[in-house]
């Protein structure tokens, strides 16, 4: 009989077999590293972009920023506009208040029949006082005053007869309140 061994080739196979999950083990581990040092380099690269955009973004907020604060400084000086320019329109329409004031009781004054002797006048009011020849020339004066829509009200506040060079006058007080405006 012949005998033949047959152990050096279970020996072969199993060298092979265990350089085959060598190779294997080690093309994982490579593989692996690869795949890690891929990883690491794509965060690394994507860290970098954000950080620039938070660069970028941080400037940007600056310059809005500095530009905010030239808009509030625009905003502060239009305000400031707008109060002179109302201060000055009311001063120039109290500036021929006065003479309106003075044209309308001379238009409105019966001629003949009544003098004004003293006009008084305050933010709100005018207090007139004056002579006249009875109370219904006074009291036509003071519907005509009402009518002219400049006073919100004509308020009769004395009215006394008196004699001057012996004729019988009324002497009379109005206070007039203004309109609002």
């Amino acid at each position: 009989m012949i005998r033949i061994n047959l152990l050096p080739y279970w020996e072969f196979k199993k060298q092979t077999k265990s350089r085959r999950a060598m190779v294997i083990f080690v093309s994982a581990c490579v593989i692996v590293a690869v795949l890690l040092i891929s990883f690491h380099m794509y965060m690394v690269m994507r860290l970098s972009r954000i950080e620039s955009e938070t660069a970028a973004a941080r400037a940007r907020l600056e310059s809005l920023t500095k530009a905010t604060a030239g808009l509030e400084q625009y905003k502060m000086d239009m305000d400031t506009f707008r109060k002179k320019i109302d201060v000055i329109e009311k001063l120039e329409k109290g500036r021929t208040r006065s003479a309106d004031v003075m044209e309308l009781f001379s238009k409105q004054n019966i001629k003949g029949q009544m003098w004004l002797t003293f006009l008084s006048r305050n933010e709100e009011a005018l207090r007139v006082e004056g002579m006249a020849m009875n109370n219904a020339v006074v009291a036509d004066y003071m519907k005509n005053l009402e009518k002219t829509g400049v006073f919100r009200s004509v308020d009769l506040l004395s009215a006394k007869q008196a004699a001057v060079s012996g004729v019988k006058l009324m002497n009379f007080m109005l206070s007039c309140r203004f309109a609002e405006e």
